[in-house]
């Protein structure tokens, strides 16, 4: 035979179709994807597509394997979707989900696929980043090995098993995540048993002995198999999640005999079985069949006798439009007519089935037209045909979508038959928020139509727009909550806009009405310090993004300026960047829709101010928005932003704006006891008394800012804003003190600051014959002792509304003086002070002007405060001196009760001051200088006077400035001439103050005075008795003198501080209670 033929030397080149160059790979992949091919049912399947992104910033893929089916889906067709989708992103790095859940053999994609995605896909494979596999299972343990981590496990990719789905969030925000709650709630509700020795199985294909330890779980759709051994899958160990829908199995064999062995039975593609052996056996198979008959039991979706009519109906009108197939047009109106003459409806004479009939292309005028008689004729069929019409339509091209949102048009009004019939609720409900979901879906394409034969259709139907309306709240708080999808946002409020402007007072009365409902009044969450942390905050963020488009274009009425003030009010500067901005934009869109639709030619120049006011950086700030580029349509915000927290008292400064307005938009400029102005009281009171503690805090201080005559401010409601502020001091006490940066921080002192901001706007209002009305300076003077810096600034005005109001109204007779009247009121109240007189060291029986002056020189070491305590003064001064013949009969009749005053006041150098200097100055005759204006017998009647005085002079030198301390020292020195005696109850105040002046001072005069004050001090220096030095203070009842210019919380952090603090609020509440009770 001769040697054997020489075997050809095999290469390693490819047949030449097989050979792929980088180029003629992309080249293929081209051409194949650009071959037309209809995915809509693939799509609508929805088990593959692409959703957020990962924490390390890639795309994510999700492939949802229980939803694909091989044996139905054409691998070709299957690789160009996969393909599509991947498209976009064939060029970067992205990660991939498989969701292994309820994973079998007819789930696993055919061979073909993989030879497919080879040629094609060699890109998206490179980039093939991470890939995580979610609940794996025994047969995913042997699909790997046969592939043999093929198309996976590349060296240069990231592989995760995840058997606890919880654990994907590690790796994907939970926002972001794209697996369905199928998949998510597979270990919600379960019943656990641990150990369970698993024995012997035949799942999935072949059969094989085992013996190993499991974990048996049982859900409310599920029997679980976990298992407690890691398996090595492609390099990683990770356990094996056996789920096994509920409804697969067929036998639960248990019995008593052997107690601790049970046989369970299932049937999928042949009957199969799991053996366990535990002492829990018996409890399993009791759960087991319990659970089963439970599912049994469940409703089943399915088609009623009466869903037949429409849904049929509905099948004749979309293939009547197929615009592909003449005899399918014929064939439906053959139906159409069969349908129409079978169940007898009116139109049934118009129809007659002919086999020959040819019916042109654009035929959608007859579809429309037969649709609106049958909506008139059979309204009964409604609810069936629009279910079944939205069902079908996403299954279809866009010309049968534009149709079949044509012919269902007319039977949208039908609906308010159903609304009045508490049977149907259900199911509109149900057809609402299908509605909703094909338009989020279909919003690219049909949008404009959506909107203009659905919506603005529905928005005419007053009885379905509350449910509406709840529809999208309710799928945007599941879909949308914390901006997590602005697109789907964005839809929802394109929707509420076209159902407005069918009905817009309707419906932005509900919007409103519904939104109002969202605020707190549950006490647990009125405790919570950060509102964003309660339960009805995510409603109120997608009610103010609904109410932001409404306030454009005047689908937000007039009428509703009240509401909209007060939602603005208590909402303001809450929230992130984008929801504060959006509070912004209401109110700029709302004023500008009045403005531009007002009658009347007077209001909008009010309008116009305010509008152009609003949009000034102040109110910017004021509204706690920051970022210039920050706006409401803003889709991201830097990372941990800094927000501003907006001040009490700016709301006061807002909410006078808005009284302005509705002010300058009421009959006459007079807003009291009109209906808007009802309103708004009506809802601030509510608001004030009930809920969430930042709300109640604005509120009190708009409630001050509305009650604006007698009738309004009553002793009644005086007695209930007392007892709130009594309440909010005890709850402000309760906050531990060892952290006084946590408690500066948490806005704990908001709620007492707004009462008392209301209660000095209301206390001009009120009735000289209240029976509060004398009293009330003491709970002003008893405020600004506690030392609370919060407390202090809004302490100070309700003082100076309590004496302009007692001046204003000649409360104080001719024959007594503005402390006399003061020192009067006490009544049954005199021991409660006289406790925290002593506790603080203040004596305003000895002197009413210089304990009141101590308390008020707090307010001269601050600059935010020191103006406020000037004005102060001068009030009271001014009430004291109010019916004195000229300066001189002022001093002779009522010199002591001013004393205090002048004295803080003297040095200052503001132009009221100056002119007050002057004359005293002016006086003439036996006073050289304004000095001795202070210093004569008149002024200071005894010892005790001077030496307060003295007292008073060196303490204010420690907040002043080279001028006033010049005043000061000439003063120490005329007063040293004066009242020589007192000069050895005054040495260690005065002495090392001056000390301090001769090191430091660079001014020559200032050092001239200092010098001679010195030389008198020393040559009495002999006369001076230490125990008089050491207890004058106390003797005459103002050892706390010493302190008095100090904010508690400028002491050192110390307990003592803080208990002292606290104590004095305590007292304070104390004599709220006394007073409440008179």
């Amino acid at each position: 035979l001769g040697p054997p033929p020489e075997k050809k030397q095999l290469t390693k080149s490819l047949p030449a179709r097989d050979v792929q160059t980088k180029d003629n790979q992309g080249q293929l992949l081209k051409d194949f994807l650009n071959r037309p091919r209809q995915t809509e049912l693939l799509k609508d399947k929805n088990f593959f597509f692409q959703k957020g992104s990962s924490k390390e910033g890639l795309p994510v893929f999700y492939f949802l394997a229980r939803q694909y089916l091989s044996e139905t889906i054409d691998s070709d067709l299957l690789a160009y979707h996969l393909l599509k989708v991947t498209q976009p992103f064939l060029n970067k790095p992205f990660a991939l989900v498989l969701d292994c859940t309820c994973f079998f053999p007819e789930n696993e994609p055919h061979t073909n696929l993989w030879t497919l995605m080879s040629k094609f896909g060699g890109h998206a494979a490179k980039n093939l980043e991470t890939v995580y596999i979610v609940n794996p299972n025994s047969y995913i343990k042997k699909l790997a090995k046969r592939l043999n981590g093929k198309y996976i496990a590349r060296g240069h990719r990231k592989l995760f098993f995840i058997s606890n789905v919880t654990k994907i969030f590690d790796h994907i925000n939970q926002n972001d995540c794209g697996l369905p709650p199928s998949t998510l709630n597979v270990e919600k509700d379960l019943k656990v048993f641990s150990p369970v020795n698993y024995v012997k199985t035949t799942v999935f294909r072949g059969r094989k002995d085992i013996s190993e330890r499991k974990e048996v779980r049982i859900g409310n759709d599920l029997f679980q198999v976990l298992s407690t051994k890691l398996y090595n899958i492609m390099g990683v160990s990770t356990a094996l999640l056996d789920l096994i829908p509920l409804e697969f199995l067929t036998d639960v064999i248990y019995t008593p005999d052997v107690p601790e062995s049970m046989t369970i039975n299932f049937e999928y593609n042949g009957t199969h079985s799991f053996v366990f052996r535990s002492i829990y056996c018996k409890e399993i198979a009791k759960i087991l069949n319990e659970t089963r008959v439970q599912l049994k039991q469940r409703p089943k979706s399915s088609i009623r006798p009466s869903d037949v009519p429409g849904t049929l109906l509905n099948m004749a009108l979309m293939n009547l439009g197929n615009t592909n197939s003449s005899q399918m047009r014929t064939t439906a109106y053959n139906l159409l007519s069969a349908l129409c003459t079978n169940l007898s409806f009116s139109i049934s004479t118009e129809l007659y089935e002919v086999s020959s009939l040819c019916i042109p292309r654009n035929d959608s005028h007859f579809v429309v037209k037969i649709s609106e008689k049958l909506a008139e004729t059979q309204s009964h069929l409604t609810l069936e045909f629009l279910s079944d019409s939205l069902r079908a339509m996403s299954k279809h091209d866009v010309v049968t979508k534009e149709l079949c949102l044509d012919y269902i048009a007319p039977w949208i009004i039908n609906l308010r038959v159903f609304c009045q019939n508490s049977a149907h609720e259900k199911a509109v409900k149900k057809l609402i928020q299908d509605l909703i979901v094909l338009t989020t879906k279909e919003v690219a394409l049909l949008g404009p139509t959506i909107y203009k034969k659905l919506w603005n259709n529905l928005g005419v139907i007053e009885d379905v727009l509350h449910m509406a309306i709840d529809g999208i709240v309710e799928y945007a708080e599941q879909n949308c909550s914390g901006g997590s999808d602005p697109d789907t946002m964005q839809i929802l409020e394109d929707i509420i806009v076209a159902i407005a402007t069918s009905n817009p007072q309707f419906v932005t009365g509900k919007v409103i009405t519904k939104f109002l409902s969202t605020f707190p009044r549950d006490p647990e969450e009125g405790t919570q310090v950060d509102i964003s942390n309660t339960k009805s905050w995510k409603s109120v963020g997608i009610y103010q993004r609904l109410l932001m488009v409404l306030s454009f274009n005047n689908l937000l009425p007039i009428n509703f300026l009240p509401e909209i003030f007060h939602i603005i009010l208590v909402t303001l500067a809450l929230g992130s960047s984008i929801a504060r901005a959006t509070t912004h934009a209401i109110l700029i869109n709302f004023l500008h829709s009045i403005y531009t639709n007002f009658e009347s030619e007077e209001a909008p120049v009010h309008l116009r101010f305010y509008l152009s006011e609003f949009q000034q950086p102040k109110y910017h700030l004021l509204f706690g928005i920051t970022g210039h580029k920050i706006t409401p349509f803003t889709r991201t915000v830097p990372p941990n932003e800094k927000l501003d927290k907006t001040s009490i008292f700016d709301i006061q400064t807002i909410a006078t704006a808005f009284f302005s307005i509705l002010s300058s938009l009421s009959p006459d400029n007079q807003v009291s006891g009109t209906t808007n102005h009802t309103r708004w009281l009506n809802m601030i009171t509510t608001t004030a008394f009930n809920g969430h503690q930042v709300y109640r805090a604005r509120s009190f201080v708009v409630l001050g800012i509305l009650c604006q005559s007698r009738e309004h401010v009553t002793d009644d409601l005086l007695r209930k804003i007392l007892i709130e502020l009594s309440e909010s001091m005890k709850n402000n006490n309760s906050i531990p003190s060892t952290d006084y940066n946590a408690i500066k921080t948490a806005g704990s002192h908001d709620l007492p600051v707004a009462i008392i901001i209301c209660l000095s706007q209301m206390f001009e209002h009120l009735d000289a014959s209240s029976r509060y009305f004398r009293q009330m300076i003491w709970l002003a003077i008893i405020l600004l002792e506690i030392g609370d810096i919060h407390l202090y600034k809004a302490s100070i005005f309700l003082l100076q509304a309590i004496v302009k109001s007692y001046d204003e109204k000649n409360c104080i007779k001719e024959s007594e003086t503005f402390a006399k009247y003061c020192m009067g009121s006490r009544g049954t109240l005199e021991p409660t002070l006289n406790i925290i007189e002593t506790y603080l060291g203040l004596n305003f029986k000895l002197s009413f002007s210089f304990a009141l002056t101590a308390l008020l020189l707090r307010g001269y070491k601050s600059d935010i405060l020191k103006g406020a305590t000037l004005e102060t003064l001068l009030i009271l001064f001014e009430t004291s001196a109010k019916r004195m013949r000229g300066v001189q009969d002022l001093i002779e009749n009522a010199g002591q009760d001013i004393l205090g005053y002048l004295t803080a006041l003297l040095p200052l150098q503001g132009g009221q001051v100056v002119q007050l200097r002057q004359t005293l100055a002016s006086i003439g005759g036996e006073w050289s200088n304004v000095q001795q204006a202070l210093f004569n017998d008149v002024m200071v009647p005894d010892n005790d006077h001077a030496f307060l005085l003295f007292v008073f002079l060196s303490t204010l030198l420690s907040t002043s400035d080279e001028r006033e301390q010049m005043f000061l020292y000439e003063s120490i020195k005329e007063g040293i001439l004066f009242k020589p005696e007192i000069i050895p109850l005054v040495y260690d105040t005065l002495v090392p103050r001056l000390k301090i002046t001769v090191s430091k001072s660079q001014s020559t005069e200032i050092m001239k005075v200092v010098c001679s004050i010195l030389k008198s001090i020393y040559e009495m220096r002999s006369n001076i008795d230490e125990e008089k030095r050491t207890n004058h203070l106390n003797k005459i009842g103002f050892q706390g003198i010493k302190t008095s210019d100090w904010f508690s919380s400028n002491q050192p952090i110390v307990i003592s501080a803080q208990k002292e603090r606290m104590n004095l609020k305590l007292h304070c509440c104390n004599f709220l209670t006394q007073l409440t009770s008179l």
